[in-house]
């Protein structure tokens, strides 16, 4: 107790140059604590913001919509989303001026995926599954698909014959069972043909929905065509609604 006394005596009895030396060391010392809080306060709340968009951005959202999401109602990005707002809206402007081209996105889905392996730690040979569901375009599925292939190992080619190879079987399956259900002549295979490059054209090129939707219109109106009419003719009906179809869509073709 003595002892502070003595201290607050000392302080007291200094001269006014000491007493404003130590008023002004007090004063520094109280606002650099005051801006220690408050940085640890940003810093806190940046790591949290930045674990929350990291969370979003790999969730498997709509990068387009979560650029929307950023960028709306002029909102201020910071940290993380405001790096995320930089590159997207430089690839948007690259990609409409074409100069984003497949390579690219393989090479940029390939890196990106490898990033993610090594920080998780995690060898490729021990993903199991992969939810690959990209831009839902047809350059952006390519890519997505080559790039899984690269990352992951998958042999493209042998797994292209062996889907070559089983989609052969089945259609000669499919064949054997009609042969035992028709009569069928060698000479009407270019009337199958024709059926079948109808319901192709019909439905759209790399469109398996498209072209059964197709098949199922194309064998109703001929057995349709067949039933109130005559036979010969139901390949009419597929050939006329393939003219009515490039004449409607000649635009897109």
């Amino acid at each position: 107790m003595q002892n502070d006394l003595q201290i607050w005596q000392l302080i007291w009895q200094a001269s006014l140059m000491v007493k404003g030396v130590m008023a002004i060391l007090m004063v520094a010392s109280f606002a650099s604590w005051l801006i220690i809080f408050r940085k640890r306060q940003i810093l806190s709340k940046s790591e949290k913001d930045a674990d929350t968009f990291e969370e979003r951005f790999w969730s498997g959202t709509d990068l387009t919509a979560l650029h929307d999401g950023i960028t709306g109602a002029h909102r201020v990005t910071r940290g993380m989303e405001r790096i995320f707002d930089a590159g997207f809206s430089e690839f948007l402007r690259m990609r409409q001026q074409g100069r984003i081209g497949a390579n690219a996105m393989v090479e940029g889905a390939q890196r990106s995926m490898r990033m993610a392996l090594k920080d998780a730690g995690v060898a490729p040979d021990a993903i199991d599954y992969v939810n690959a569901h990209g831009t839902s375009t047809p350059v952006g599925d390519v890519a997505e698909s080559d790039a899984i292939a690269a990352v992951f190992g998958v042999n493209e080619r042998a797994l292209a014959l062996l889907l070559s190879g089983v989609c052969a079987a089945f259609a000669g399956v499919a064949g054997l069972c009609l042969a035992l259900s028709y009569t069928l002549a060698p000479s009407q295979i270019y009337a199958w043909i024709g059926v079948v490059f109808a319901a192709v054209m019909i439905g759209g090129l790399g469109n398996p929905l498209g072209t059964l939707i197709a098949g199922i219109v194309i064998g109703v109106s001929e057995a349709l065509t067949m039933a109130l009419t005559a036979p010969a003719w139901a390949p009419l009906v597929s050939f006329s609604l393939l003219i009515i179809v490039l004449l409607v869509r000649a635009r897109d073709l």
